[in-house]
């Protein structure tokens, strides 16, 4: 888990590495989901718009609290043209 989310920018934008990390959520959310949300705080705009990526960030919505989708708001605002 420790390497995925070391890795987790490379891996979201591969197919195969993105629908694993995928998997891996749907299998365990409630030990995954926050692990990886930290982790793709940092990558948030790249990998929104990434062909791949975004499937994770989506993935992830339905488990997330309120704070960490305001979270994420406030993080894309700057850029929600170029997000959109």
């Amino acid at each position: 888990m420790e390497y995925l989310a070391h890795n987790i920018f490379p891996l979201a934008q591969d197919q195969a590495g993105c629908r694993y990390i995928q998997e891996i959520i749907e299998k365990d959310p409630e030990n995954t989901v926050k692990y990886f949300y930290k982790a793709i705080i940092p990558y948030l705009i790249p990998l929104i718009k990434d062909p791949f990526g975004n499937y994770l960030v989506q993935k992830l919505f339905p488990y997330l609290t309120n704070e960490d989708i305001k979270n994420i708001l406030e993080n894309i605002a700057s850029n929600i043209f170029e997000v959109g």
